[in-house]
């Protein structure tokens, strides 16, 4: 089942993602792709304080909500498009994995260790592409 996931999510789309020529201005923001994904951190932090104090689902109905307002409706769309599908469905598979591991103490500090750093890798990344597009001049 997970492979037709990822299939699908990938969707036959090249691993750059992009398309020559093509500028979207989600790419270029006031606020840098890195200091988004500081503040999606934070908010993953604050989930684990919560599977740590014994309030699993309050935890779990907050990662829902940070994957739902902070990764999947700005952060997934850029990585998605400037990076590749499957890097954001990677993205995505950590969060569904780290929800499974909430329960358990030392599987969820890991789990969310690989989510922060794919996210951060990814973040920087888009900061890169953002540098570059600055420094070409446009035709």
């Amino acid at each position: 089942m997970w492979l037709i996931l990822f299939l699908l999510g990938c969707n036959g789309a090249s691993e750059s993602g992009e398309k020559p020529g093509q500028l979207d201005v989600e790419l270029v923001s006031a606020v840098s792709w890195q200091q988004r994904a500081k503040g999606l951190e934070a908010d993953l932090r604050e989930v684990l304080v919560l599977a740590e104090s014994g309030q699993r689902k309050e935890a779990q109905n907050r990662l829902s909500d940070v994957y739902e307002t902070s990764y999947e409706k700005e952060l997934e769309v850029v990585i998605r498009e400037y990076l590749s599908p499957k890097k954001a469905l990677e993205i995505e598979f950590l969060f569904g994995g780290l929800m499974e591991g909430l329960s358990r103490s030392r599987e969820r500090k890991v789990r969310l260790k690989a989510l922060l750093a794919e996210i951060s890798s990814a973040a920087k990344s888009l900061d890169v592409k953002v540098a570059e597009r600055s420094e070409t001049p446009e035709e």
